[in-house]
């Protein structure tokens, strides 16, 4: 027997994604790179470590995922655990699934007082038409705008 009252995570393989494959990458670029600073004895491998962080932060930034309890929109993020965003479901006026160009899909959440755009780039094709069905099954108005159908 199913437990109604126990969350559902809608997450999906952050590292198989086209960001964390290119934050891989780079990874590895940045590490053979700070290898050649180190063997020619040139001591300015730290623009190349601060070059990485800032491509870790823009990337990780989007790896968000959801849980969704019966009181509760809960966002987190796969690398940064300190993230958290909870959203009441009383709350929310509509949500809006989109896909700004060059960005993950994301959910636009409009409530009584504010607005908030989540991207979430680690969730699947199947995981989004889950969430979206979850979500209209809990009454809150859905706009899907990249067709999840």
């Amino acid at each position: 027997m199913k437990d109604k009252n126990k969350p559902k995570i809608y997450s999906g393989n952050y590292i198989l994604t086209s960001s964390g494959i290119i934050l891989i990458g780079f990874f590895i670029f940045t590490c053979f790179m700070i290898y050649q600073c180190v063997q020619q004895g040139n001591n300015k491998y730290w623009m190349i470590i601060f070059s990485f962080a800032l491509l870790f932060a823009f990337f990780t930034y989007q790896m968000n995922y959801f849980t969704l309890t019966d009181e509760k929109l809960i966002v987190k993020n796969h690398i940064w655990y300190s993230k958290l965003i909870e959203i009441d479901l009383n709350t929310i006026k509509d949500i809006t699934i989109i896909q700004p160009y060059r960005s993950p899909k994301s959910l636009y959440i409009q409530t009584y007082s504010e607005k908030q755009l989540v991207r979430a780039s680690s969730l699947r094709f199947e995981t989004w038409k889950k969430l979206k069905l979850d979500l209209e099954n809990k009454d809150i108005l859905i706009y899907d705008k990249i067709g999840l159908n």
